[in-house]
């Protein structure tokens, strides 16, 4: 654990550019950075009723590999210290991982997992698919129940991500990305430079139009996650998405896109996910994926990984429940040395201090990693801060 300097750069626009007689004003703010697990990719934190902070990250291989699976740890001590990582889903000869969570009112933790794989050792599109599944615990994460699928159709790939959320009249909401096999990307192969991504384009004219590409969209469980169902589409051309469920009960969702720079926008749903608005762009390209917390304040946080220089994680607060987004950005880490980083995801503990994980690896670039043993490079971190950095 160490002590560090966290910093408020003032005045920062979306499109921030280095313009003619700009200034910028750094702020610096106390917070302590740990160490939350060595050799773990892609976090996500929950705080329990008992003030336990538990994390989620994928362990046993790199980005991509048939010995990826889901590893838990737990801090007593707000998150200054944590425990060692043990197994908690783990499907035979597939890459797993834990990546939605969410915490029920009756304290029941719902996580949702994806497991992958292809065809061979070696990572490959051939026969390659994607399946959600469902845990969960009533004991504060020490059990879990078997791995539920989860029913995607029409789509027949998927990947769970974000927050899991419980609406007012006790649904689950399950925030999703995915599409239809196989693997492909939107658009033409003719312009791709990579070899990898020409020939998911050249799979993607294998199938009509309209089945191009990724979906991002939501699922429901009426069963306190069991089973779920009920699927809405939110946008066509995003992935990674997180909900966030807003006072007046709109439910507002952060993405990231798959075309145009890989920047986030925001959604929102007034009929309970049914229907959403039209995407919103809100960040830069190479900020994302993004995590939404509403903060004690009333104040919406959005926490998201920096792939520009400096390499890191950073935050912005809306006063306004996500209609703007104010001009302050918190640097809570710049620690990276290439973009190999991010995932960031906080919670509030019930002192109201901020707890953020994130993921990065440090030295060689290996975010193309295919297989074998998760890099001792790659660690999942925290930051502990305050939210009263304005």
């Amino acid at each position: 654990m160490s002590t560090l300097i966290a910093f408020v750069l003032a005045s920062i626009s979306l499109q921030a550019r280095a313009e003619e007689g700009s200034i910028y004003a750094l702020k610096p703010m106390p917070a302590t950075k740990v160490t939350i697990a060595q050799r773990g990719y892609f976090p996500r934190i929950d705080v329990l009723s008992n003030g336990e902070l538990l994390s989620v990250f994928k362990m046993g291989a790199g980005h991509v590999g048939k010995h990826g699976y889901a590893g838990l740890a737990r801090s007593n001590d707000g998150g200054k210290t944590w425990s060692e990582p043990v197994k908690i889903f783990d499907l035979p000869k597939a890459d797993d991982g834990v990546i939605a969570h969410g915490i029920l009112r009756d304290g029941t933790i719902v996580y949702g997992a994806v497991s992958y794989g292809w065809e061979g050792e070696s990572y490959s599109y051939k026969d390659w698919y994607a399946d959600p599944y469902i845990i969960r615990s009533k004991d504060q994460g020490r059990t879990w129940s078997e791995p539920a699928k989860v029913n995607i159709a029409p789509f027949t790939w998927s990947y769970p991500f974000g927050r899991i959320i419980e609406l007012a009249d006790g649904q689950l909401l399950m925030t999703m990305y995915g599409g239809y096999l196989p693997l492909s990307l939107r658009g033409p192969a003719s312009n791709d430079k990579d070899d990898v991504t020409r020939a998911m384009r050249n799979l993607g004219d294998q199938k009509p139009e309209n089945q191009r590409g990724d979906f991002a969209f939501v699922v429901k469980s009426k069963d306190g996650g069991k089973t779920w169902g009920d699927l809405h589409v939110i946008a066509r051309g995003f992935n990674e998405t997180c909900p966030v469920l807003l006072p007046n009960q709109r439910i507002l969702v952060a993405m990231r896109s798959t075309e145009g720079g890989a920047y986030t926008a925001t959604s929102y749903s007034d009929d309970g996910g049914n229907t959403w608005s039209a995407p919103v762009r809100i960040s830069n390209e190479n900020e994302h994926p993004a995590d939404l917390l509403l903060l004690k304040s009333g104040e919406l946080l959005l926490t998201y990984g920096q792939r520009n220089k400096p390499y890191g994680v950073q935050a912005m607060v809306s006063k306004d429940h996500g209609a703007t987004w104010g001009a302050n950005r918190v640097m809570l880490a710049w620690d990276g040395d290439h973009l190999d980083l991010g995932y960031a995801v906080t919670v509030q503990r019930k002192d109201g201090k901020l707890v953020t994980a994130y993921y990065v690896v440090y030295g060689q670039k290996n975010y193309v990693v295919k297989e074998g043993p998760s890099p001792d490079d790659a660690y999942i971190k925290g930051v502990i801060w305050d939210p009263e950095f304005r």
